[in-house]
């Protein structure tokens, strides 16, 4: 996680990222599906991809994650007619950034952020060229945070709840990951035994109280920016109105 830059930085650009990711997918979208439907020659082909990709299935065609992991596997035969080789390279970079994203762990330097946000933009910008407006003016943002200072309890708080979340994903991870590793002994002896198949239905209980609980954390840190936001506003309506003040108090 970024320690160098203010506490509010950090979250405001947290935020801008999360913006940048979520139009990139909702661009992105649309265009993978029917090249990668074409290409395996099924509307289902997110499972397939899945499974080549040597992972589990999470939010499909609509996870930008997703998405990057598909264009970097499946670049020679679906994607390298579209684009130019150039744009070929910037796939492994935007994947380490939303990793980075997903884990809280987004770089203090600001020109990183600003260069992902560029290499979205060149990829969305010959699929919907006005996504590719609204992503660019996300640099903007990135590069002038709005500064405020957060009280001092809301600060602890959404401290606790990001370590909270980055300790949920952790956990996530390492069910995900056995819950795979079963799936693959299981797909390999073709014969369920009674006691796998326990533990797989133990774990996918547990995936879904840990993902209900990320999702409130999650619900309960946008609340808690959105205070942030509301301070931000009352702050600036405290200095226009007292420039007002002075101006009239000149005049």
């Amino acid at each position: 996680m970024q320690r160098n830059a203010p506490r509010d930085v950090i979250v405001s650009r947290h935020s801008d990222m999360a913006h940048a990711f979520q139009l990139f997918s909702r661009a992105m979208s649309d265009f993978i599906d029917n090249r990668m439907g074409s290409y395996l020659q099924s509307s289902q082909w997110t499972q397939q991809a899945a499974q080549k990709l040597g992972r589990p299935l999470e939010h499909g065609a609509a996870d930008p994650y997703f998405q990057l992991l598909v264009l970097q596997r499946f670049w020679g035969p679906v994607f390298s007619d579209f684009y130019g080789e150039d744009l070929r390279s910037i796939i492994q970079a935007l994947i380490v950034m939303r990793n980075n994203w997903a884990h809280f762990a987004l770089a203090d330097d600001v020109n990183e952020l600003d260069q992902a946000v560029v290499m979205m933009e060149r990829l969305v910008a010959q699929v919907d060229f006005d996504a590719a407006i609204e992503i660019r003016g996300i640099r903007p943002r990135l590069k002038n945070p709005k500064h405020i200072e957060m009280p001092e309890d809301l600060e602890t708080e959404l401290s606790e709840l990001q370590a909270q979340l980055e300790q949920t994903k952790s956990i996530v991870d390492s069910i995900e990951t056995e819950r795979s590793q079963l799936q693959d002994q299981l797909g390999q002896t073709r014969k369920i035994s009674a006691d796998k198949q326990l533990r797989l239905s133990s774990l996918e209980n547990q995936l879904v109280t840990i993902r209900e609980k990320s999702q409130a954390l999650e619900l309960h840190l946008e609340q808690q920016k959105a205070q942030q936001n509301r301070l931000e506003w009352l702050a600036i309506g405290f200095i226009v109105v007292l420039m007002l003040v002075l101006v009239v108090g000149f005049q």
